[in-house]
């Protein structure tokens, strides 16, 4: 063989190498081929999701379903006066809370007698979003009447009280706010449309810490002494130190888009969108270690996550539980 095309080859076995790499440095083409393992199908349509008192909770039309995992058997909790469509689904102060945009109320469910047992009205305009629960209150992003324009709502925090529903507190907001949770001693709440995160006080209801997100940042979760932010503007997932606010990780996802949901359980973070209806992201090490199609018989999976009973449930026209190991 002549230098030449020794040459030639080397360089052609060179380009294929580091074609190699770039593949699998790159996650949104690493993990396109994967899909779920689906452990069952709960014929149940829904929206967000939640888990507690051993039980996995989700709204069906005016009816709170409590799903027990060990074998998917249902109770069906009236909820009278709700219209839906529903903001996430909370537990905390010993209770299951439902907040209904289309009644505009809180509803406080006793997961004990299986009923509701409070009423709280809220002005409540946004589906796509979280409410706080902890510290013996409910956070909610809620109106602000006629202080803002029609374009920029949403910019109140609300702090109701989880034992009598009377409203104890507001805080405006710097931006459109759109989820809230309680987690390490904080609310904390995602500036939609100014690309930010507020951490508040609970003890002086002010914000104590603004910290810069990734375009529209949304849905929030926390786990590993972590808050986690999904941005629905490019897809990525953030990790802010729940002591220090610093920016532990940006992780990109490629999946982009309004809609989704985050969750975190058995040291991954879980996200859905409305193309993937499951992305797995390790904790350890802030990766993305799984992109996951829906089976073909598993059409219409993806609208919320939950972790718990050592799986992932996914809602959408069925209520999917998710063998997590894959």
């Amino acid at each position: 063989m002549n230098p030449a095309s020794v040459f030639f080859l080397s360089m052609l076995f060179a380009a294929a190498t580091n074609l190699d790499v770039a593949q699998a440095d790159e996650p949104a083409m690493a993990h396109e081929k994967q899909v779920l393992k689906v452990q069952a199908k709960i014929l149940r349509r829904g929206d967000f999701i939640a888990f507690g008192f051993g039980s996995v909770w989700m709204m069906s039309g005016n009816r709170l379903g409590r799903i027990n995992p060990a074998d998917t058997s249902t109770i069906d909790i009236p909820v009278e006066g709700a219209i839906g469509p529903y903001r996430g689904i909370a537990i905390g102060e010993s209770a299951v809370w439902v907040p209904d945009i289309g009644s505009k109320t809180i509803y406080k469910v006793d997961p004990q007698a299986n009923r509701v047992v409070m009423r709280t009205p809220a002005d409540l305009s946004d589906s796509e979003g979280s409410i706080g629960v902890d510290a013996g209150s409910v956070w909610v992003v809620t109106m602000a009447g006629k202080k803002i324009t029609s374009k920029d709502y949403n910019r109140e925090l609300s702090r109701f009280s989880a034992s009598t529903g009377v409203l104890e507190a507001t805080l405006q907001l710097p931006a459109r706010g759109a989820a809230a949770i309680f987690d390490r001693g904080s609310v904390w709440v995602t500036g939609f449309n100014k690309n930010e995160l507020y951490r508040v006080d609970p003890v002086t209801n002010r914000i104590v810490a603004t910290i810069a997100m990734r375009e529209r940042p949304r849905f929030l979760a926390s786990g590993e002494g972590s808050v986690w932010v999904v941005n629905q503007g490019d897809g990525t997932v953030q990790r802010i130190d729940g002591r220090s606010n610093e920016l532990i990780a940006t992780i990109e996802t490629g999946a982009a888009g309004g809609g989704g949901d985050i969750a975190f359980g058995g040291g991954f973070t879980w996200v859905t969108s409305h193309e993937w209806p499951v992305i797995k992201i390790d904790a350890k090490n802030n990766r993305l270690v799984g992109k996951f199609n829906a089976p073909r018989d598993a059409e219409g999976m993806g609208d919320a996550i939950r972790y718990g009973a050592g799986s992932v449930w996914v809602s959408g026209t069925s209520l999917f539980r998710i063998d997590p190991s894959q």
